[in-house]
């Protein structure tokens, strides 16, 4: 059973224990089996890898990101550890950008795609910021007295008709609809559709 006491500051690298014939023993931890000859015992010793802060930015709203090494939730890490970010948009949002910044504002590649991103932690404190924003909402055209439904001027069955637009068009609802019409932009035209000839296809 041997007892290791790194000094202040330095941690265990290696620790080998050889035989009478040079044959390396096996080691357990810092327990071996004594062979039936003497032993040789060497051990070398590294500077412990200073850790530097990682800070998930407190104002992020409508989602939250975790910062993990390995398998733990961490606030701080060495260089050279990979880092995995753990991204939860709230209900109804998803993700619009995601930075991750060092000491001196400088942007640290990010890998991955959806709500799961590493990268490597480097030899500096790190900041992370996120935004979330509201997912779109999509319809589809599905106007039944014919193969195309008029886009109006305005929320007014009785305003001006500014064009047509075919069947199972996919849409994006802007700003300003309502439960009876929707506002969209179609070719370059914005104006407003009737929700009876619509399907929303998400929420």
């Amino acid at each position: 059973n041997l007892t290791i006491t790194p000094k202040s500051g330095y941690e265990l690298e290696k620790l080998v224990v050889k035989d009478a014939d040079g044959k390396e023993v096996a080691v357990a931890g810092n327990k071996f089996m004594m062979p039936a000859s003497k032993v040789n015992i060497t051990a070398s010793f590294r500077v412990i890898p200073e850790a530097y802060a990682l800070t998930v930015d407190s104002a992020i709203v409508n989602g939250t990101v975790t910062a993990k090494n390995g398998s733990s939730v961490v606030t701080s890490a060495k260089s050279g550890d990979t880092i995995t970010l753990t991204i939860a948009p709230a209900a109804g949002y998803e993700l619009k950008e995601l930075t991750v910044k060092d000491a001196i504002n400088a942007e640290i590649a990010v890998s991955g795609t959806g709500n799961t991103r590493t990268f490597t932690m480097p030899a500096s404190d790190v900041k992370i910021a996120a935004t979330f924003e509201a997912k779109a909402t999509l319809y589809k055209v599905t106007y039944t007295g014919g193969d195309f439904v008029n886009i109006r001027a305005a929320a007014d069955a009785s305003s001006a008709d500014l064009g047509d637009i075919p069947n199972n068009t996919v849409l994006e609802a802007l700003s300003g609809s309502t439960d009876a019409w929707i506002r969209v932009k179609y070719n370059g035209i914005e104006g407003w559709v009737g929700t009876g000839n619509l399907t929303k296809i998400t929420t």
